[in-house]
C-alpha cells in the first residue's frame, strides 16, 4: 500500500511539473507572437507530446488533465475567451494523445532518439505529422465553433509547430533519462570541451543575429555567416552527447527566433521562400536541429555497439577461461593466427610466438605435425569441419595434450574467408 501511494504521489508531482512546463512553454511562445494562431514558434506542443510519449499510458489521464488546466490558464491569461481557451485545450490533447501513442508504437516504450531510424520517425510523425494533424483539427473545430480558422495561415501554423516540437520534445526525451551517477557519462575533459563549444556556439549566434546584420556585414556576408554557429553546435553535440546537443539546439533556437522576431539578424525583413523572416529563421533552426539530432543519433548508436561488443568480449573470454579453452581465427591467405584466451597459462606460449600457423606448427609434436598441417589444408580447400587432436610442445619442453575442432567460413564467392576453431588442453606429459 505504501509503495502504491508513493507511486501515485510521484505521478501527481510529475504531472504538476508537466503542467508548469507546458504553461512556461506557452508563455514563451506567446512572447514570440500574439495568439495561438500567430505565435512565431509554438513550443507548447513539444511539451505535451514529449510528456505523454514518455509517460506510462496508464497515467495519461493525470498528465492530460494537468496539460489541459495549464492550457486553460495560459490562454485565459493572454486574453482569450473562456470558450476559446477550452477549445484550445481540447485540441491540444486531440493532437498530442494519438501522436504520443503512435510514437511509442513506432519507437518503443523506452523512447530514445539514439538511432537514425528513430530520429526520422520522430521528425515525420512527432514533429511534422503532429503539426499537420493539429492544423486539420483546428480547421475543423474552429470553423464549427465560430473561431478564426487557420486555413490561410497554414505556413506559419505548420512550420512554427513543427520547429517547436523538433527542439522541445528531444530535449525532454534525453533529459528524462538523466540520473546523477558516481561513474559513467562524459569525462571531465569532454564536459569542459563541450562547454567551451557551447559558449562558442552562443557567441557565434549572437555575433550573427544581434543588431542589423546588413549594416554590420555588407552584401551577402551576413547570410554566409549564418553557417558560423553550426560547426560549434554539431561538434558540441558529439562531445556532450544527446543531452548536450538537445540543450544546445534549444538555446540556439530561442536566441535566433527571439532576435529575428524583434527585427534583428540576417533574416529580419526577408521576403523569401516562406515569405517572412521569422519563418525563414525557423527553416534555419529546423535544418540545424535535424543535422545535429541525426549525427548525435549515429554517434550514440556507434557507442552502444562498442559497449555491447566489449560486454560480449568480456563474457566469452570469461567462459573460455573457465573451461580451459582457447579460441583462434586463421587467415588462410596470410597464415595469421589471432587468439582469444590465455595462451601463456594453457600452452606456456606467448600469443605473439604462435601468431602464425607456421609458428604454431613448429610447436606441434613432430609425430603430429603433418596430420595437423593436413587438417588445416583440408579446411583451406573448403572442407567444412576438421578435428585435430595433437600434442603441443612448450618452450620449456613440457607437452600438452590438445583437442579441438575447426570450421571453415565460406565467403560469397565460395572461397574460404576464415578458419575458426577452439582448443581444449589437458596438461601433462604425453
Amino acid at each position: 500500500m505504501r509503495a502504491s501511494t508513493s507511486k501515485s504521489s510521484d505521478t501527481l508531482y510529475n504531472a504538476v511539473l508537466a503542467g508548469v512546463a507546458y504553461l512556461l512553454a506557452m508563455m514563451l511562445s506567446y512572447h514570440f507572437g500574439g495568439t495561438i494562431d500567430e505565435a512565431d514558434i509554438w513550443l507548447a506542443s513539444g511539451v505535451s507530446i514529449g510528456v505523454l510519449t514518455l509517460a506510462d499510458p496508464r497515467h495519461w489521464l493525470v498528465y492530460a488533465f494537468a496539460i489541459s488546466i495549464a492550457s486553460l490558464l495560459g490562454n485565459l491569461a493572454t486574453g482569450a475567451s473562456s470558450w476559446a481557451a477550452l477549445v484550445y485545450a481540447v485540441d491540444e490533447l486531440i493532437v498530442a494523445l494519438p501522436t504520443a501513442w503512435l510514437l511509442r508504437r513506432l519507437i518503443g516504450p523506452d523512447v530514445q532518439l539514439d538511432e537514425a531510424r528513430k530520429v526520422i520517425v520522430f521528425v515525420a510523425v512527432g514533429a511534422f505529422g503532429s503539426a499537420v494533424w493539429g492544423w486539420v483539427v483546428a480547421i475543423a473545430s474552429y470553423g464549427l465553433l465560430g473561431l478564426t480558422s487557420p486555413v490561410s495561415s497554414w505556413r506559419l501554423w505548420i512550420v512554427s509547430t513543427t520547429v517547436g516540437t523538433l527542439i522541445v520534445t528531444p530535449l525532454m526525451v534525453e533529459w528524462s533519462h538523466f540520473r546523477v551517477k558516481r561513474s559513467g557519462g562524459p569525462t571531465t575533459i569532454n564536459l569542459a570541451l563541450g562547454g567551451g563549444l557551447f559558449v562558442l556556439m552562443v557567441a557565434a549566434t549572437l555575433l550573427v543575429f544581434v543588431g542589423d546584420t546588413s549594416q554590420r556585414f555588407p552584401g551577402s556576408v551576413g547570410y554566409a555567416l549564418t553557417y558560423l554557429p553550426l560547426p560549434f553546435l554539431v561538434l558540441g553535440g558529439l562531445v556532450w552527447g544527446p543531452r548536450g546537443s538537445t540543450l544546445s539546439i534549444f538555446v540556439m533556437a530561442v536566441i535566433t527566433v527571439l532576435l529575428t522576431s524583434h527585427g534583428q539578424g540576417p533574416f529580419a525583413g526577408v521576403e523569401g521562400f516562406l515569405g517572412e523572416g521569422v519563418l525563414e529563421v525557423q527553416g534555419y533552426v529546423a535544418c540545424a536541429a535535424l543535422l545535429t539530432l541525426m549525427l548525435t543519433a549515429l554517434d550514440a548508436n556507434r557507442e552502444r555497439v562498442l559497449r555491447d561488443a566489449a560486454r560480449w568480449r568480456t563474457r566469452y573470454e570469461a567462459v573460455i577461461g573457465a573451461g580451459d579453452q582457447l579460441l583462434y581465427e586463421l587467415d588462410p591467405v596470410t597464415g595469421q593466427l589471432d587468439w582469444a584466451g590465455d595462451t601463456t597459462r594453457l600452452l606456456q606460449a606467448d600469443s605473439v610466438a604462435i601468431s602464425t600457423l607456421a609458428g604454431y606448427l613448429e610447436r606441434v609434436h613432430a609425430d603430429d605435425r603433418d596430420r595437423v598441417r593436413n587438417a588445416f589444408g583440408s579446411l583451406a580447400d573448403g572442407h567444412a569441419r576438421a578435428t585435430m587432436p595433437h600434442r603441443f610442445v612448450a618452450a620449456s619442453g613440457v607437452e600438452h595434450r590438445v583437442d579441438g575442432e575447426a570450421s571453415a567460413i565460406i565467403d560469397f564467392d565460395d572461397t574460404v574467408h576464415r578458419i575458426v576453431g577452439y582448443l581444449r588442453t589437458a596438461r601433462g606429459v604425453a
